[in-house]
């Protein structure tokens, strides 16, 4: 029997047990006894019921790490190893996987959101889906479950093709908006951060130590004191708020990339004569590549990107720890010691 943690409606988890799919995995495939499980907004908003295109009932879960305990036959992969999990499931077939592109498939599927995810003991998933370091063969469970936001704001510095020569705006200092400010400093960029919340900004100082932090009430005065009129070359909304994806053209400067990594449910309004005169380039970044997980690895590997630095709290990989760690969401709990909720196994 296989334990998983449902949520069957908005604010409603239950923990049940559930009969093995198959006795043996089939061809391709890697049984993964799950370890940790990172908690984003992604989550947290389906615990509200309000994130789009969510469907009930669903196991929450999509930043995994655990241990392989079974393949099929035909899987290279060491029995005990730790590894993350890829949790974007692609046709292979359309345009955008044949152009490399698989995070944005067509008819995409992540666990966790389309289908179930990692809340449950154990987890079957293809090979071609597990990200095995060479070098974690002593489990660093933290680090390995900080690779999927990682990664993720690794697509976005890769998307806007930050190189030394830009000054970078992030919106945002959750994990996304953390994981671009390491990536664009690693690139050489400077980089310049706007949050609202102290504690958040305290950690981002603390995290990428050359971040220029900008006043949140008059961004575009600090950017123009900093920069003159020539104003960032890009800017990375890692938000989700409508208005503040709206705003962050006015931080771009005249040929300059704006990129949404946040996502809303609303429609987002454009100053087209702004958007004309400066000849922006608005684009979005979604999910990740398995390119993107061996770049946030290496940060990673190589200290740069310590993410086990994020951890506020941890909680048991039960209904329980999963009700207490929304709670504590939901009441706002900040503090200037990290920025992302663990559930982990005992």
């Amino acid at each position: 029997m296989v334990q998983k943690i449902v949520l069957t409606s908005p604010g409603e988890i239950v923990e049940m047990s559930a009969p093995e799919d198959r006795e043996e995995p089939e061809a391709g495939e890697v049984v993964v006894e799950v370890q940790r499980v990172g908690l984003c907004g992604t989550d947290y908003h389906a615990f509200r019921g309000e994130q789009p295109l969510f469907r009930y009932p669903r196991v929450l879960g999509h930043e995994l790490a655990g241990r392989v305990i079974g393949r099929a036959p035909d899987v290279d992969l060491p029995l005990g190893a730790a590894v993350a999990v890829i949790p974007y499931m692609a046709c292979g077939q359309c345009r955008a996987c044949r152009a490399g592109r698989s995070n944005c498939c067509r008819g995409l599927s992540v666990m966790g959101v389309h289908r179930d995810g990692g809340l449950t003991s154990r987890i079957t998933v293809d090979a071609d889906h597990i990200f095995y370091p060479a070098d974690s063969q002593a489990p660093q469970w933290d680090h390995l479950v900080g690779v999927e936001p990682l990664a993720i704001g690794m697509h976005a510095v890769e998307r806007a093709g930050i190189d030394r020569h830009d000054q970078v705006v992030v919106v945002g200092a959750g994990p996304i908006g953390l994981a671009v400010l390491v990536g664009a400093s690693h690139r050489g960029a400077n980089v310049y951060l706007l949050e609202r919340d102290p504690a958040r900004r305290a950690f981002a100082m603390q995290w990428v130590p050359g971040t220029q932090l900008m006043d949140p009430d008059s961004p575009l005065h600090d950017l123009e004191e900093a920069l003159g009129e020539d104003l960032a070359s890009v800017v990375v909304d890692c938000t989700g708020s409508g208005t503040a994806m709206e705003q962050s053209l006015w931080w771009a400067g005249a040929g300059g990339r704006v990129v949404f990594v946040g996502i809303t449910e609303g429609m987002v309004a454009i100053d087209d004569p702004l958007f004309h005169q400066r000849e922006l380039t608005v684009m979005a970044s979604r999910n990740a590549t398995r390119e993107d997980f061996e770049a946030a690895w290496e940060l990673i590997r190589t200290g740069r990107a310590d993410v086990s630095r994020w951890v506020l709290k941890r909680y048991g990989i039960s209904a329980a720890g999963l009700r207490q760690a929304f709670a504590d969401w939901g009441r706002g709990t900040r503090e200037a010691t990290g920025v992302k909720m663990l559930l982990e196994a005992d």
